[in-house]
């Protein structure tokens, strides 16, 4: 079996879905070569949460990651100290923002954080209807 690669809705932005045809490519390589079984999903539409959007969802038998994609080519990105690295501002080398997450915070691990607790919701509310 190794890696199922399914494609949802077309990314609003063009380079991300080229990126996720390489990028599902290169993991399909790696799970074959490895050995590994899981699902790959692009641009799911998650009916049950309008605002969880992921680029990417990839399912083994023990993760659910979600996986999000960033347009950043020649900068160097700083990643804050690990203990601000959820709530500071990531930044390129000539202290530009990296935004993500929403105005109010762009940091990119806080719009994965809020993304994985919808998702969290999601699975737990189809757990307890089963």
């Amino acid at each position: 079996m190794c890696l199922e690669v399914y494609k949802g809705a077309e990314a609003s932005r063009q380079y991300e879905n080229g990126f996720f045809r390489q990028f599902a490519s290169n993991l399909v390589s790696l799970f074959n070569d490895k050995n590994i079984n899981g699902i790959l999903v692009g641009f799911p539409n998650v009916r049950d949460n309008k605002y969880l959007k992921p680029d990417c969802v990839l399912i083994t038998e023990n993760r659910i990651v979600i996986i999000d994609f960033k347009n950043w080519e020649d900068v160097e990105i700083y990643l804050p100290k690990e203990n601000d690295f959820e709530t500071v501002n990531w930044k390129t080398s000539n202290n530009r923002v990296i935004e993500a997450g929403s105005k109010e915070n762009p940091n990119p691990f806080w719009q994965l954080y809020r993304q994985r607790n919808w998702l969290n919701d999601i699975v737990h509310v189809n757990e307890k209807r089963d």
